[in-house]
This record gives C-alpha cells, sequence and structure tokens, in this order.
C-alpha cells in the first residue's frame, strides 16, 4: 500500500467512511524521516535519498545514468520486485482507523441486496457501498490520444514503453518522457514524486547543452539486440 493508497484510506475515514484495505502483500511502512537529524555515521552507511536512506536509492537520485546502462533484463526483473512502501506520517492515520487485510486479494464480487459483496482469497466477504481497485498502471503511449497519430508512430517503443535515450530523449528529436513512462529505462524511482529532480536536471542538461535533435537516435532494434547481446 504505497502513499497514494494509504493517503486515499486516511482521508475517506477522516471523512467518515468506514475503511477497508485489502492487499496482496504486506504493507512496508517506512521508518520515521530524520532528515537533518541523522548521524555523520548513519549517513556514511546509509545517505540521504529521494524515497529512503540507502546507497541503492542514493544511487538511483543521483546517478541514473548507471541503471539506464544496465542489461534490459535485469533492469525489467529489477523493477518487478521492487514495492514501495507507506510513508511513516500516515502511520497514525491508517493503524486502528482503516481495517486492513493483508496477504489477501479479492476473487469475486457481486451485488447483493442494493450493496456490493466482496468475497476474499480466505473465504471472507465484506459489504461495501463503494469498492476503489486501486491496481496501479501499465505504460502504453498508443493510448496516450493526445500525442497526434502521425507522431505517435515515430516514438520507438518497447513492450508499449518509450525507448529513450540517457537524456530521457525518445527517437523523435525534442520529445522527451518523464515519470512512470521512463520506469523500464531509468528505475523504479522515477515512478515517484521523488525522482522528478534528477529527470528535470537530466532533461534540462539535455536541452541547455544543445542535444536536442543531435543525441543519438535510439532505436526498438538496438533495445532488442542489446537485450538478447545481454549488455
Amino acid at each position: 500500500m504505497p502513499i497514494d493508497r494509504s493517503n486515499s484510506s486516511a482521508c475517506l475515514h477522516e471523512a467518515g467512511a468506514a475503511v477497508q484495505v485489502v492487499s496482496r502483500r504486506p504493507i512496508q511502512w517506512l521508518e520515521p524521516d530524520r532528515s537533518g537529524t541523522r548521524s555523520t555515521l548513519e549517513r556514511i552507511l546509509a545517505p540521504d535519498a529521494g524515497i529512503a536512506p540507502g546507497w541503492i536509492n542514493w544511487v538511483w537520485d543521483h546517478r541514473p545514468v548507471l541503471f539506464y546502462r544496465l542489461p534490459q533484463p535485469w533492469k525489467d526483473a529489477y523493477n518487478a520486485m521492487y514495492h514501495s512502501g507507506a510513508t511513516d506520517w500516515l502511520r497514525k492515520r491508517v493503524l486502528g482507523n482503516v481495517t486492513l487485510r493483508e496477504r489477501r486479494t479479492v476473487t469475486k464480487v457481486e451485488v447483493a441486496h442494493e450493496r456490493l459483496k466482496a468475497t476474499m482469497s480466505d473465504g471472507a466477504t465484506v459489504s461495501a457501498d463503494h469498492i476503489i481497485l486501486a491496481t496501479g498502471y501499465t505504460v502504453d503511449i498508443n493510448r496516450l490520444t493526445m500525442i497526434h497519430p502521425s507522431l505517435r508512430t515515430k516514438i520507438a517503443t518497447d513492450r508499449g514503453s518509450p525507448v529513450l535515450s540517457h537524456w530521457f530523449e525518445t527517437s523523435v528529436p525534442g520529445l522527451y518522457f518523464v515519470g512512470l513512462t521512463s520506469l523500464r529505462a531509468f528505475g523504479p524511482l522515477y515512478r515517484f514524486v521523488a525522482g522528478c529532480g534528477a529527470a528535470a536536471r537530466r532533461v534540462a542538461g539535455a536541452i541547455t547543452r544543445g542535444r536536442v535533435g543531435r543525441s543519438r537516435p535510439v532505436t526498438q532494434r538496438a533495445v532488442a539486440e542489446n537485450a538478447a547481446a545481454d549488455l
């Protein structure tokens, strides 16, 4: 249950709703934010980073190109196993106020007595007025209809995601993608607000250095060849 879902749960409870959350995995609560109070040794062992302290998070935050250079199969596997956590400042607003059903899934939803009846994987049932499906997103830029079809056809893609250069630039010179659409290329940090700074610096650097239109174009064929060669 990452921050958006835990925040929604807390807000719904505070608005007077009786909230129940069903999650496939146990909720991972992040440690309290101790920025500015950590000792020098603590900062050496686990430097401050956008998501949470730690060398891995620091590297993804400050050296995004290092992740970019890794083999795509490795990156896909890493992204798949990277699970976000719920921020500590929401802990008191959720625990004891929201019913948590962890390690469960919803197997069936039906209408019963003019209400929704959800059946859990453990056989328990929940009667509700509303059900919110926090299913996440799958990137597919072909569904971004605000981009003209003639332009979309020029954007090289791989599994629905734009193929990006190490400057976040697509195969169309001057067109950049950041955020969730850059996840496969640059890693999990960039699906969070915490990754905005690093992405913005990278894109701004590309523009100010006059790389627009001159950076080496990326192609879907190149991505496939790199993956096959495990480069």
